[in-house]
């Protein structure tokens, strides 16, 4: 059966690539037929660092489950000096956790004050500066390269591509915080007395400290859907720019434990930030929350919607929290949240455990959560 499966993968490979290959070499512009060459290149390295990091991951997941790397071997048909090459060479597969290729850090920029001219200038805080400099380093020491991005207001960022991180609140890039609504543990409110961070399981509000001139701070740090439905980012946000400061820095003391435990599965957890006002440092990190783990929320899917066509959900199709002190299911409402905005119907339904029929709308149920 496994040789079946993996013939029949390869030969869809192959099919692939064979057809790629003849369209890009029959392009009649040279300067065009290289560069589709190029960016075939380029992709496909890609690929194989994250293939080849699943593989060693697998490996060693074998192998810590008893598996003898003699019967690693003959699965893979190759030798065993082979297996122990594999599991020792290339890249580091933990990189995976930040991204397969060079790393974009997005953040939240303002505008700036004093100025005494009418130029727009924004910038950014310099603890997510700071912020960027930690993460920037660590993802050099796994081998990739990182930069950063500074988003104006009104903090439109462009959430679905590789390998992107994202730092600072929804105050700065409230779009980021309507796709906070696909995470149903933990969530960025506001009411009169500022910004703060919400537990929706234990029904628990952290509220900054610093709004009370003490030294503390709440951050959220988890990773997220793409808005595309194709993939996943990281997010790293702070009530306040010392939070956001703390969420990287804890983030780089625990991301490998995070990724032997989670790999690139979505996450989210609340940090604890103590930090000292006169010299602008982070002095401890606390997780104050569980990691929690969500495949998918559950959704509620006007009749119009349910059709099994392929039809992209549309730009005045949202998602928002219904009653429901349990499953928490997301009802699709004629609002404003982008949570699964240009995701396909089919991309949506592919993640679905079981759904019913209740009246005139389908009710999807979600994987069960882990904590």
């Amino acid at each position: 059966m496994v040789t079946m499966c993996v013939g029949r993968f390869r030969g869809t490979l192959a099919c692939m690539a064979l057809n790629e290959f003849s369209e890009i070499r029959n392009m009649t512009d040279p300067l065009e037929r290289a560069l589709s060459a190029h960016a075939a290149i380029e992709l496909r390295q890609e690929e194989v660092d994250r293939l080849a990091a699943i593989r060693r991951d697998s490996i060693e997941d074998c192998i810590a489950s008893g598996m003898a790397a003699t019967k690693i071997a003959d699965a893979l048909d190759i030798s065993r000096s082979r297996v122990s090459q594999l599991r020792s060479a290339g890249t580091k597969a933990q990189r995976v956790f930040f991204g397969s290729s060079r790393l974009t850090i997005a953040i939240g920029a303002k505008p700036e004050k004093g100025r005494s001219d009418d130029a727009a200038k924004y910038v950014v805080s310099r603890e997510a500066l700071k912020a960027f400099e930690v993460l920037a380093e660590t993802a050099h020491g796994v081998g990739l390269d990182a930069v950063s991005e500074a988003v104006p207001p009104p903090g439109l960022v462009d959430l679905n591509r590789d390998n992107l991180m994202v730092l600072c609140s929804p105050r700065l890039l409230p779009f980021v915080g309507q796709v906070l609504a696909a995470d149903s543990h933990l969530q960025f409110s506001t009411d009169t007395d500022g910004w703060y961070l919400r537990d929706t399981g234990t029904d628990t509000d952290y509220r900054s400290k610093r709004d009370t001139e003490a030294s503390r701070d709440y951050a959220y740090v988890g990773r997220l859907p793409r808005p595309d439905g194709h993939g996943t980012f990281l997010y790293l946000a702070g009530i306040h720019a010392e939070g956001t400061l703390g969420a990287a820095q804890w983030l780089v003391a625990n991301y490998l434990d995070l990724y032997k435990k989670l790999k690139v599965k979505r996450f989210s957890t609340l940090i604890a930030v103590d930090f000292d006002p006169k010299t602008e440092t982070v002095t401890n990190t606390d997780r104050i929350t569980p990691i929690y783990q969500q495949d998918l929320c559950a959704l509620t899917l006007h009749p119009r919607l349910a059709d099994p066509s392929p039809t992209k959900i549309s730009s005045s199709s949202v998602l928002r929290p219904a009653s429901s002190s349990t499953a928490r299911p997301l009802e699709l409402t004629p609002a404003v949240s982008m949570v699964c905005l240009g995701m396909p119907l089919s991309l949506v339904r592919k993640h679905i455990d079981s759904y019913s029929q209740e009246e005139s709308s389908l009710l999807l149920l979600p994987l069960p959560s882990k904590r």
